[in-house]
């Protein structure tokens, strides 16, 4: 093989290592930290052990939230086998504690797959009350649960507890409006960032992959 032969073998080479360079960063999505994203100022722990923590902020009484619902469902069904999913209502203010104490509530009963899609449903697609302890009796009772069961677990020391981390939560993951998601507890990113729903979750799984390669 001459010079000549040899030297076109390396420029072929090199050419065919540029084109998989620019594919492969083509292929990659490259989001902007404080444009798609933000570094929470200081990272908070996570209680998903060696899997990625995805936790969604959100709360009842936002229609956001509400439109986000069917988003979160699609990508739980299939999010990376690295990841766990952590839902978090978020505690802004007194009237937003209601609502929080009803998510706890159905997590102590241990029906949150059964009843939180329905609740964002009375309250968004029915426009039926749900702003006090009778009102969330009356909505379980559609699920056979008594209104005992679910006055003992709404005053229960651990949705008490919950509620007291869902409002420091809120201040720590420095979250100024739902729905919000934090990734590893150091990343958050939301629908505003990203600019649609579906988009979100692109930078929620951008930012999985970066924490992975972090830890």
């Amino acid at each position: 093989m001459n010079n000549l032969s040899r030297i076109s073998l390396i420029f072929v080479g090199l050419l065919s290592l540029f084109s998989l360079s620019v594919n492969a960063q083509q292929m990659s999505p490259h989001f902007v930290e404080g444009k798609d994203y933000a570094v929470i100022s200081e990272a908070q722990p996570i209680k998903t052990g060696e899997k990625i923590e995805v936790r969604e902020m959100f709360w009842y009484g936002c229609p956001h939230c509400y439109s986000l619902e069917p988003h979160v469902q699609r990508w739980k069904s299939n999010m990376p086998a690295n990841a766990e999913f952590v839902a978090q209502p978020a505690v802004f203010s007194a009237g937003w504690e209601f609502h929080a104490r009803a998510y706890y509530t159905f997590e102590t009963l241990g029906i949150v797959d059964k009843v939180h899609g329905a609740f964002f449903d009375q309250i968004h697609r029915q426009k039926r009350n749900a702003n006090s302890l009778s009102d969330l009796q009356n909505f379980l009772s559609n699920y056979d649960v008594a209104p005992d069961d679910v006055e003992n677990a709404y005053n229960s020391f651990v949705v008490d507890s919950q509620l007291g981390n869902a409002r420091v939560n809120s201040m720590k993951y420095e979250i100024r409006g739902v729905p919000a998601v934090i990734v590893d507890g150091k990343y958050r990113t939301s629908t505003t960032m990203a600019g649609s729903e579906a988009g979100m979750f692109d930078i929620v799984e951008f930012l999985i992959e970066k924490s992975a390669n972090e830890r």
